[in-house]
């Protein structure tokens, strides 16, 4: 991301995926140590953002009287973070991983080990786009097809153009070459 940021750590963090919205991983340092950890798992906050820069939300969320630092893990990119954060919450639920609201400071935190993530995000990531399969783009056009397509789009000028001043033959000899296959 490159987007450094005092109060998230972020140097072994992973980077992956493309798309307007981030799935995040994150938790807080003192809950790395192994004191706090339960069967070698970490509790995590596991969200999405819509904003550009998931930074700026995870700190939202941290707000002023945060008082520690944030150990970032991951941040996914993804074209529907909604789904995509609701398929990763499902799978750790089903496994019992959630962790309730009397026994974390919000929503969204998870039993999780640091080995697992890379993994569940990744599966989930294949079954999103299964799922929701991106729009298909329209494609830049070559230049040949561009010039091609003006032609076409300026045909009945050129056949009034050409009609009126009797050099049909030209014209149709030049129309041919729209036809012509691309290399």
């Amino acid at each position: 991301m490159n987007i450094r940021n005092k109060d998230i750590i972020d140097d072994n963090a992973k980077f992956n995926g493309t798309g307007s919205e981030s799935v995040y991983v994150y938790t807080f340092e003192s809950l790395v140590k192994r004191s706090n950890r339960k069967k070698g798992m970490i509790k995590m906050k596991i969200g999405m953002t819509t904003q550009l820069n998931p930074y700026d939300r995870i700190k939202q969320q941290i707000g002023a009287s945060g008082h520690e630092k944030i150990v970032l893990f991951y941040i996914y990119r993804t074209n529907n973070g909604y789904q995509f954060e609701r398929n990763v919450h499902n799978k750790l639920k089903k496994m019992g991983r959630h962790i309730t609201k009397k026994d974390a400071v919000g929503t969204e935190w998870f039993w999780v080990k640091e080995r697992e993530v890379n993994k569940l995000l990744n599966e989930s990531n294949k079954e999103i786009e299964k799922a929701f399969p991106r729009k298909k783009t329209i494609q830049a056009l070559s230049v040949k097809r561009k010039v091609k397509i003006m032609m076409l789009l300026c045909l009945p000028l050129a056949i009034f153009i050409d009609a009126t001043s009797l050099g049909l033959p030209a014209f149709i000899i030049s129309a041919l070459g729209l036809f012509i296959p691309e290399d």
